[in-house]
């Protein structure tokens, strides 16, 4: 029983770690996914190295971009949260102003989406929209 709660508690602490690691360990954790995503798309696809170069320019163009959007858009969503919690009247413009941010997030990646097709092939278009179809 001991060995259980020692092995238990263990678990946790290794958790809780991991759960507040510092915010550069985030990041580099998700710039490997990020990393890892476009190699996977390369693969698919079958990118030529000059594809994939510029996929990451893109990709790294709109970081900051994207960075700043989420920011004001959660903090949007909270402006909300909290009017419409207490009740006051301004949270119908509140959300209006979130509805808006969250229009303008789906234009942002739909120009993303068109961007990244650009750079694409006939072929390698197609596939996507073969994948897209297969999905639904």
């Amino acid at each position: 029983m001991f060995k259980e709660i020692v092995i238990a508690g263990t678990m946790i602490a290794v958790g809780a770690t991991a759960a507040v690691a510092h915010p550069d360990q985030r990041q580099a954790h998700r710039r490997s996914h990020a990393v890892q995503s476009v190699e996977r798309i390369a693969e698919w696809l079958e990118l030529t190295p000059q594809q994939v170069e510029t996929l990451k320019a893109l990709r790294e163009d709109r970081r900051e971009t994207r960075r700043e959007f989420r920011q004001r858009l959660a903090a949007a969503a909270v402006e909300y949260r909290d009017l419409r919690d207490a009740g006051d009247p301004g949270a119908a413009r509140a959300f209006e102003r979130f509805r808006a941010l969250r229009d303008e997030g789906l234009a942002m990646r739909l120009a993303a989406r068109a961007d990244f097709e650009r750079v694409l092939t006939q072929e390698q278009r197609e596939k996507i929209q073969q994948r897209r179809r297969q999905r639904r």
